[in-house]
């Protein structure tokens, strides 16, 4: 018997064509005086989950910002598949997409018309392919019921959900999400850690999460990174990195609560 039209289509939009190394070579970036991320060094293999983890303000999303091209370092350079993140060729060759924080839907728009707004707006395909596609992949992230609400109507973890979607119709090599767990409850959070994990799984996407949520890191990194203060503390795998000797890596993984020498009397000193 032969693929059906659903199943086929399915499997055109899990197809990718490129695997996505990444390879941060002794990156650092500053703001005026102010160092963010220094000599960094890190390499993310193909298909990879990579989480990159730290404090408010430790760097990690000014780093996601470098291996989105989104900012140049001052000192060092990421590559994707061996080209310059910050040259806009190499973003012709390699299809990324970034998953942002809030979503960044447009809110004028339906969920349809958001996760159509990139093959039109860039003429891929005709409306009846785009129409298909779109549908296809709203049911692959059991979203289909939402097709034609407008964001407002959305709950957070669905705006979330969409985005991914969203950013599934641009056909990416790679994905970068910027803190995808943030505002959401603990089983939601849960859902889009599962969801993460799936796509990573159906399109083989080389993935990089930026992320506080340690049950997210725990859960379906290959490797986890720590950044304190701009600087590179540990890569390893999440079972590894819960063991980490570094007492700064366990004050971030572990942190306690001392409300007779509270932890914010020292924040000016630190």
């Amino acid at each position: 018997m032969g693929e059906s039209k659903q199943a086929r289509l399915r499997r055109n939009i899990l197809h990718r064509d490129t695997d996505v190394r990444i390879d941060i070579e002794s990156v650092s970036v500053s703001f005026g005086e102010q160092s963010v991320v220094r000599d960094i060094n890190i390499a993310i293999e193909p298909g990879e989950i990579f989480v990159i983890m730290g404090a408010s303000g430790a760097g990690k999303s000014v780093l996601l910002k470098c291996i989105a091209g989104l900012l140049k370092p001052n000192l060092g350079i990421v590559k994707i598949n061996g080209m310059d993140a910050s040259e806009r060729e190499t973003h012709h060759e390699i299809n990324s997409t970034l998953v942002f924080q809030a979503g960044a839907l447009f809110n004028s728009l339906t969920v349809f018309d958001n996760l159509a707004f990139f093959p039109r707006e860039h003429k891929l395909y005709k409306e009846s392919e785009i129409k298909e596609k779109v549908l296809e992949t709203l049911r692959i992230l059991s979203l289909d019921h939402a097709a034609y609400k407008i964001p407002a109507e959305l709950s957070g973890g669905m705006r979330k959900r969409v985005a991914i979607a969203r950013a599934l119709m641009c056909e990416a090599d790679m994905i970068m999400y910027d803190e995808p767990t943030s505002e959401l409850d603990p089983i939601m959070a849960s859902t889009i850690s599962e969801i993460i994990a799936n796509v990573r799984n159906q399109f083989g996407l080389t993935s990089v999460v930026v992320s506080h949520d340690r049950d997210l890191a725990y859960g379906i990194a290959d490797r986890v990174a720590i950044i304190h203060k701009g600087e590179l503390l540990a890569v390893d795998s999440p079972e590894n990195i819960q063991k980490d000797p570094n007492p700064l890596v366990q004050d971030f993984l572990n942190p306690t609560i001392n409300i007779d020498d509270p932890r914010f009397k020292k924040l000016e000193t630190t």
